[in-house]
């Protein structure tokens, strides 16, 4: 009986935070049949614009083979595309097909991957007619015959189709980065088309980006789901919208929403910036990692295309984005990265992890204290980890999570962040906050940061108010730099590639190392360090490194 009380609080401090549409979509979907297909196909519009969209990486191989998520496999078509023996992630790429644009493909590939999608996916069931593949698939399919002037045979029939079934299937169940793709699709597909049934995807596609640009960009210009990557690849989607909303021959409904892109662009460029790293790369809050989204650096040059105007922050000093809960800050030295945020948006915190009060930190240009990062979707002990607060480089406490994570994508229990206090002075930070996701343990512990960063050292001390719980703050050593403990374990070195050294030292009840790996990209895991401080008796641990500043 307890099980069952256990589950069920769970699934009531999961649930209660959704919204009544969100329940109210998920069981219409399960109960109300489909739509049926168009009975008529409307005609292929002349709209023809001249844009230079960014290449996506080559996955579409020859002799039916394709390279998805680091992994490369051999299919057999039609029956692989749903097969049930392959991770369901990177059969969903199968359907996106990016590869379209692709520039190291070529042209007859990509016109035999778009038959036999279409000769092999004519139920309209399945993954492939999910509306987020469907999503993806629509606008990299128009991308591609704007650009190669090719013509399949069935070809519009089949994307017309695809987008009305997506019209009558929008994921209001899940909102987010999901809906905002479904709205991008129905306005891609209401400029490639023309007509009436063109006219009303396209109105529909303008009435969920207007609302939803207005939900997920904060004022201070990060997606709500307060992941760096799903932050980029909602920038890139602004931008693809904002190319087609500057030209001239588009329609008038998406033109004249021209200067909001441009604007909602602005604000979500600026806030990317503070939240790269030296390395021109994202930094790992939430889902991250490298290789899903556009890179930053491509992301700026395609603003640069757009004429967009750059208001890249002088990111030296103390960037706090209030909104979202990230602090930047920043000296001649290096980056340190805090997270103070909620787990994400109250209502799709899915792609968010029990990381509250985690940092990452970047000295003389290399990444050093880092979060493990996100390898793989879907439900199984990996997944766990990574959302885990074990995976970040915090305080877990009791060997429990700051955020109650569960089944791949849910989350329970919240951790709050408060008292926020930044101080700053001639390149000295200082950085206090707490959270209390750990209430629900006895005496309603809470886990307070000090966190002191200046051009000769950084030093942070982690604190409980409360006794009789055992703590573990760990410090995940990028895999590049090498961790090295001296006898007495209470102190030791850090290298760098390049030889150099930085010295540390722990004051904690306990100090030791644990193997781990670090998901640079998603299907990559790089074996790493990590150092650990636990805390058995007494209830603080304060960790230091120190280096000379030349």
């Amino acid at each position: 009986m307890s099980n069952y009380i256990k589950q069920a609080g769970r699934y009531w401090r999961t649930l209660k935070h959704l919204q009544a549409g969100q329940i109210l979509n998920r069981l219409s979907r399960r109960f109300v049949p489909a739509k049926s297909p168009l009975a008529t196909i409307p005609l292929v519009s002349q709209f023809k614009p001249n844009i230079n969209w960014p290449a996506k990486k080559e996955s579409i191989l020859a002799h039916s083979r394709f390279l998805f998520l680091n992994e490369e496999k051999k299919l057999n078509f039609p029956d692989d595309w749903e097969n049930k023996n392959i991770p369901l992630l990177w059969v969903y790429n199968l359907h996106y097909h990016d590869g379209l644009l692709s520039m190291d493909t070529e042209g007859d590939l990509k016109k035999s991957h778009i038959k036999k999608w279409i000769a092999g996916n004519l139920s309209m069931s399945g993954v492939g007619w999910a509306p987020y593949p469907t999503s993806l698939r629509v606008v990299n399919w128009i991308k591609w015959s704007w650009i190669s002037k090719e013509h399949i045979e069935s070809f519009d029939r089949s994307l017309a189709v695809q987008i009305s079934h997506l019209y009558h299937s929008l994921e209001y169940h899940l909102m987010g980065n999901h809906l905002l793709e479904n709205a991008k699709a129905l306005i891609f597909g209401g400029c490639y088309f023309e007509g009436g049934e063109a006219t009303r995807w396209l109105n529909k596609g303008l009435t969920i980006l207007d609302k939803q640009l207005r939900e997920q960009i904060l004022d201070d210009g990060g997606h709500f789901e307060l992941s760096p990557m799903y932050h980029s690849i909602m920038l890139e989607l602004v931008l693809d919208l904002l190319a087609l909303s500057k030209q001239i021959d588009c329609p008038r409904s998406l033109r004249s929403r021209s200067s909001m892109l441009f604007s909602v662009a602005q604000k979500m460029n600026t806030w990317l910036a503070i939240m790269v790293h030296p390395d021109n790369e994202i930094s790992f809050f939430n889902d991250a990692s490298t290789g899903i989204a556009l890179p930053p650096t491509t992301l700026k040059a395609y603003l640069n295309t757009l004429e967009v105007k750059e208001i890249d922050p002088d990111t030296f000093g103390v960037k706090y984005l209030s909104t979202s809960g990230y602090i930047r800050m920043e000296n001649k030295v290096g980056v340190l990265f805090a997270d103070v945020a909620e787990i994400g948006a109250s209502y799709l915190a899915g792609h968010g992890h029990a990381d509250a009060l985690s940092i990452e930190f970047s000295l003389f240009g290399h990444r050093l204290f880092v979060n493990l990062g996100t390898s793989e979707y879907g439900q199984g002990a990996r997944r766990d980890f990574e959302r885990s607060t074990a995976a970040h480089s915090t305080l877990e406490l009791n060997g429990e999570n700051s955020s109650e994570i569960w089944s791949g994508f849910r989350v329970g229990r919240r951790a709050r962040v408060s008292n926020v206090d930044i101080k700053s002075d001639e390149g000295q930070y200082e950085l206090v906050a707490q959270h209390n996701g750990y209430r629900y343990l006895s005496g309603r512990p809470v886990h307070l940061r000090r966190i002191l960063f200046s051009e000769g050292g950084l030093e942070i001390m982690d604190e409980i108010n409360k006794q009789s719980h055992l703590g573990c703050v760990r410090f995940h050593i990028h895999p590049r730099i090498r961790l090295l403990i001296a006898e007495c374990g209470s102190r030791g070195f850090l290298m760098f590639p390049d030889g150099s050294e930085v010295v540390w030292e722990a004051d904690a009840d306990l100090v030791f190392e644990e193997d781990n790996e670090y998901a640079w990209e998603f299907g990559k895991k790089i074996p790493t360090k990590t150092l650990v401080l636990q805390q058995n008796k007494s209830n603080r641990s304060t960790f230091k490194v120190k280096w000379i500043c030349h």
